[in-house]
């Protein structure tokens, strides 16, 4: 089958697009914590899923032509290795040399600020670690997922539905993905 032309999230991925306000993923990575923070609508671009999004309905969808090229284009798969690491670094996490998720020295400084059931930024993991199964991240989603599990200890409130939600983000390894 001839794939056709890039998709606009594949041409973002490869540094040659922008996403829809106009951002290159270069400058998106570059982000400072506080952008992180407060910006909302870069996440449905640095992870993006295979269903419409709820908040940003800007943000693409990923299709099983993304898929393939996120699974096989050492371009995009670089790149989204980088969003990875930039959203881990984030919230106090690196993935060390087994593959394992630990904090790093700044989680106790930043964990109290994202690690609540209510925050936003539970709906963000549950989106990282879903776009990480659907894009060949699986051992990385998995990864994090137990950190996160464990992690979810420390934090106040009621953790039952982030963790649900993370479980099913995690719960299907899909297939390989279709040319």
């Amino acid at each position: 089958m001839e794939m056709s032309a890039a998709s606009p999230l594949v041409k973002f991925y490869r540094g040659a697009g922008t996403d829809y306000a106009g951002r290159r993923i270069k400058e998106i990575h570059a982000f400072y914590f506080h952008q992180l923070e407060s910006t909302h609508d870069f996440i449905q671009w640095l992870f993006p899923l295979a269903m419409r999004s709820a908040f940003n309905p800007d943000a693409p969808i990923l299709t099983e032509e993304d898929r393939f090229q996120f699974h096989h284009d050492p371009v995009i798969r670089g790149n989204y290795r980088i969003s990875l690491d930039r959203m881990l670094d984030f919230f106090g996490y690196f993935e060390n040399a087994d593959g394992i998720i630990v904090q790093t020295s700044l989680w106790g400084q930043l964990a109290p600020k994202w690690l609540r059931p209510e925050n936003h930024n539970a709906m963000r993991v549950t989106r990282i670690l879903r776009s990480s199964m659907l894009c060949g991240f699986v051992p990385q989603a998995l990864a994090l997922h137990e950190t996160l599990r464990i992690d979810s200890r420390c934090g106040s409130g009621d953790w039952k539905r982030p963790l649900d939600f993370w479980r099913d983000a995690v719960s299907i390894i899909p297939g390989p993905p279709e040319p």
